[in-house]
């Protein structure tokens, strides 16, 4: 009989709230920092033949710059004394519902090897009836809760409902530990979807921290004193923006009871030093499911090496999207010497959140991509497509019970089914909480599978069956090429940047690593034009970092480098003639995060650079303010009898075909617009020019234009006035 090798770390037991049902889990994760098997290379398979290999790579050192000063809640931030903080109090569980949850576990250990280590509780928590308001005078508003739970070694809460209003965050942290906070959580929540699983935080209390950014008044000393407020609240405060649904309940040490829950015949993977570097990859990852599981998995690399955080696991442990997205991942769970003291869960990295990119039940496997922040000192696993002989000696590495990391040895042999391979065990088995984990060749030291379960335990060494790397590979081996990237590739240097535009660019993605992958992007500005470059994304899943160059090589004219979850840098070009400026965005830790960037260009365009079509501005679709003043003339156009009118010029390259449209709608004088295929000199370059809307999208002496175009082509925008007019207009461009 095949028995699953996952562990339960909760049931439903009346939760409320969550849109993917009542549970909680953990799944363990296996990274492999890269064994020194040489650069990363691909060994492109002869015709007909389908192995491919992968080879492991270290992280750069790079990776981790030093530490920012942490992220702190509001409270902290700003020196509010709240102490004590009100506590919703849940009360303990009675000893008949502890005897109810043990022989449940000990019946289910017989069962199918499943270990429960937390459940669930309903909660249903808001600020109308819990939690108090604070004021902090000149900067906002502040909501502080504390929920205990007693006996709880640790707790998980589910946040839903969440519509928080522009600028508001909320914050999750123990206030035994505010050092290691949750956060910020802002709009909806990170998957637009108003529902989040903040990551444990360990111990019985946990505190949650909603500030809402605003003006106030001092009180009548001028005192910019912290106070609760038991009445007058703001009528826009009355509710908070989100409900406080369940909470998780952690309730078992996998070491609290002697050698843990796991049993005495596993080895401790430190005292093999041969395998010290894919040790370091094993992890736990936690999941919210029907049933609180532990797994455990292994990150794999791509042929490009480019870190892509890309994590191989059983299928039956991360089951669904909604899975990996409420999963945390605790990382390096291992003795330090051999058979020493393991570290306590709570202190050992953790990661937030996953995607599941490509599954099967085939061979068992789920490919997940981190989104969280990964600590350095990781790795990626190398990999074989090849099938695995009789006979091959192997090794997998894994977190027996959920304790911290052993290995065991063995041999494939023959009598799996399709899809997979069998291990017969030498020295050491596996047991619950190792699903998912990698099984490596002895001599290459590359990823053959993921265990799907088996028989094998302290009391039965026998063996183990593994989802077969060479079934699953024809499926991911897409992804397994080179991590997903944005259109503006191949931007990672000065020289390369991307000329970019006002308007939003979105879904660009960042990585980190010995190639490097920073993004750069070249906006030219006009005299006496503002520049505001603003970068969004989540801080959780990598922190982002944005600088603004004079030049190639010049002086850095502004920056960000904050730690939230958006940079916004911002600078008004005082030369006399249009000059060229570089944005560079990069990840000061982590090896990849994905993010949006917005492009505003605000005043400028009149009697400056742009008085003549040849230095004509580079415009994409937005708003621009700009004067026709002091410029002279430089085109006509056979409307509006503009033909000596004062004029300034605008220039637009379609990305694709489609409908431009134009207008100066909202501008201070009587505007004449007009489209080109190329400057004044050209015969029949006037393509369409407008002197009056007419009424829509604006009236008066507002000009409008449209004109369809092709994808490829530049355009010229005629800005002048009827007969002569000149002054100040506004200029919105809506393309294709």
């Amino acid at each position: 009989m095949s028995v699953s090798k996952h562990v339960s770390w909760g049931r439903a037991s009346g939760c409320v709230g969550s849109a993917q049902g009542c549970g909680r889990g953990w799944a363990a994760l296996a990274v492999w920092v890269g064994l020194a098997l040489g650069a990363a290379n691909a060994q492109q398979p002869g015709l007909g033949d389908a192995a491919m290999d992968g080879a492991g790579g270290l992280v750069d050192p790079l990776h981790e710059n030093p530490a920012k000063a942490p992220i702190e809640p509001p409270s902290i931030r700003f020196g509010l004394q709240a102490e004590p903080v009100e506590a919703f109090a849940l009360d303990p569980v009675n000893e008949q519902a502890w005897a109810r949850i043990h022989a449940e576990d000990t019946q289910r250990a017989l069962e199918d090897k499943v270990v429960r280590y937390g459940f669930l509780r309903a909660l249903g928590l808001n600020a109308t009836a819990f939690g108090s308001w604070y004021e902090i005078f000149g900067v906002g508003h502040v909501w502080l809760l504390d929920v205990d739970v007693p006996d709880a070694l640790g707790v998980r809460l589910n946040l839903t409902d969440m519509d928080l209003p522009e600028g508001a965050e909320v914050f999750v942290y123990s206030p035994d530990a505010p050092q290691r906070v949750w956060g910020p959580y802002q709009g909806t929540g990170p998957f637009e979807n108003g529902e989040v699983w903040t990551p444990t935080t360990f111990g019985s209390r946990v505190r949650i921290e909603y500030f809402v950014p605003g003006t106030s008044t001092p009180d009548a000393a001028g005192q910019a004193e912290s106070h609760a407020y038991a009445f007058d609240l703001p009528q826009d405060l009355q509710e908070v923006s989100f409900q406080v649904a369940a909470c998780q309940q952690v309730y078992k040490d996998p070491l609290a009871e002697g050698v843990g829950l796991e049993g005495a015949c596993h080895n401790d993977v430190t005292c093999y030093p041969a395998w010290a570097t894919v040790a370091r990859a094993a992890a736990g990852i936690g999941t919210i499911n029907s049933d609180a599981l532990f797994c455990s998995g292994t990150m794999i690399t791509t042929t490009a090496n480019d870190q892509t955080p890309y994590w191989l696991t059983a299928n039956h442990c991360i089951g669904s999207n909604g899975t990996a997205q409420n999963s945390e991942i605790y990382w390096l769970f291992q003795t330090s010497t051999c058979n020493g003291t393991p570290p306590a869960l709570s202190s050992v990295p953790q990661s937030a959140v996953c995607t599941r990119l490509s599954y099967s039940s085939g061979s068992d496997y789920s490919l997940l991509m981190v989104e969280g922040v990964i600590p350095g000192g990781l790795g990626w696993a190398g990999w074989s497509s090849s099938a695995v002989a009789n006979g091959t000696a192997c090794t997998g590495i894994h977190h027996p019970d959920g304790a911290y990391k052993r290995i065991s040895f063995g041999n494939k042999v023959s009598g799996a089914a399709a899809g997979f391979i069998r291990i017969d065990w030498t020295d050491a088995p596996t047991e619950p909480g190792s699903s998912g984990s990698g099984i490596f060749r002895n001599d290459t030291q590359q990823l053959v599978g993921q265990l799907y379960g088996g028989p094998s335990s302290c009391a039965d060494e026998s063996y183990d069956d593994y989802g077969a790397f060479a079934t699953s590979y024809g499926n991911i081996s897409s992804y397994l090429s080179a991590g997903s990237d944005d259109a503006y590739e191949q931007n990672d240097s000065c020289a390369a940047a991307r000329t970019v535009t006002a308007g939003t660019y979105s879904s660009l993605v960042l990585k980190r690593y010995s190639g490097g992958d920073e993004d750069w992007y070249a906006v030219r500005l006009n005299s006496g034009q503002t520049l505001t470059l603003t970068l969004n994304f989540t801080h959780a899943n990598g922190d982002i970092d944005l600088a603004l160059y004079s030049a190639c090589g010049g002086a850095i004219l502004a920056s960000s480098t904050g730690s939230g979850n958006s940079e916004t840098v911002t600078y008004t070009h005082a030369g006399g003639s249009a000059a060229d400026y570089y944005a560079r965005a990069y990840l000061y830790n982590d090896t990849r995060n994905t993010y949006s960037m917005t492009v505003s260009l605000s005043g400028g365009g009149g009697g400056g650079n742009n008085n003549n079509c040849a230095n004509a501005t580079t415009v994409g679709n937005g708003t621009y303010s700009g004067s026709t003043s002091t410029a002279t003339n430089d085109g006509s156009a056979s409307c509006g009898r503009s033909t000596t009118s004062k004029d300034v010029w605008f220039k637009y390259t379609a990305p694709r075909g489609g409908t431009l449209n134009v207008n100066t709608c909202n501008s201070l004088y009587d505007t004449v617009l007009s489209l080109h295929t190329a400057c004044p000199g050209t015969s029949g370059n006037q393509l369409v020019c407008n002197d009056d809307c007419g009424g829509s999208p604006c009236g008066g002496a507002n000009s409008c234009l449209s004109r369809a175009v092709t994808a490829g082509t530049t355009y010229y925008i005629r800005v002048a006035g009827y007969r002569g007019a000149s002054g100040s207009f506004t200029l919105t461009v809506s393309g294709p």
